[in-house]
């Protein structure tokens, strides 16, 4: 039998060296050994990801939808599988912007301890929708996604509807608000945007 660890460290290796049809093999290596590890199935499917992005046609989406899919079952607590499957559920060529939404839900209920990380998880979805929208959306649909995706930063923040209103209009920038900016800019949405789309949240 195979040392599990040894092929997880040589795909690893093969990885960080973007030797990535070196580093799937192993990693497919180590699942064969055992199909209940999560780890492997995660690290195939970014190889795979990172493959595909350098240029290689033969990599299909399929395939790394798959072992994204294998990893959150196989281990539904990890918040690192749940984000990375939903932002690639949104940047493939047939984008599920639902499913998603649902991965990055978990990921939130996950991380929801943990302030910042729940409020970089938002940002990134909220990026993602902004990103890959315009691919399968309308903008109606874009911006409920983007609405729902502030409730998450709001959230992750503590902040409630109006408090953050009021966080937008500050002249100056106090520390949650300086967040918010970060936030607004990276999405490239205007203040003023954001208080009307605010405005519009249930």
């Amino acid at each position: 039998m195979a040392d599990i660890e040894k092929l997880l460290g040589e795909g690893s290796k093969f990885l960080s060296e973007g030797e990535y049809p070196k580093a799937v093999k192993k990693f497919k290596e180590a699942v064969a050994e055992d199909p209940d590890l999560a780890v492997g199935y995660f690290y195939s499917a970014e190889a795979l990801r990172l493959d595909q992005t350098m240029g290689n046609t033969r990599v299909k989406d399929k395939d790394i939808l798959e072992n994204y899919a294998k990893s959150v079952e196989l281990d539904d607590a990890n918040p690192e599988y749940m984000t990375s499957y939903g932002s690639f559920l949104m940047e493939s060529e047939a984008p599920d912007f639902d499913k998603a939404e649902d991965t990055y839900k978990k990921a939130f209920e996950l991380a929801a301890e943990d302030a910042e990380f729940s409020q970089m998880l938002a940002s990134e979805y909220m990026f993602n929708i902004r990103t890959n929208a315009d691919r399968a959306l309308t903008r109606k649909q874009a911006n409920q996604y983007i609405i729902r995706g502030l409730g998450y930063l709001f959230a992750a923040m503590g902040l409630e509807k109006e408090r953050a209103t009021g966080l937008l209009l500050l002249e100056r920038a106090s520390e949650p608000e300086w967040v918010l900016g970060i936030a607004l800019r990276a999405l490239q949405i205007k203040k003023e945007r954001a208080i009307e789309i605010l405005n519009g949240m249930d």
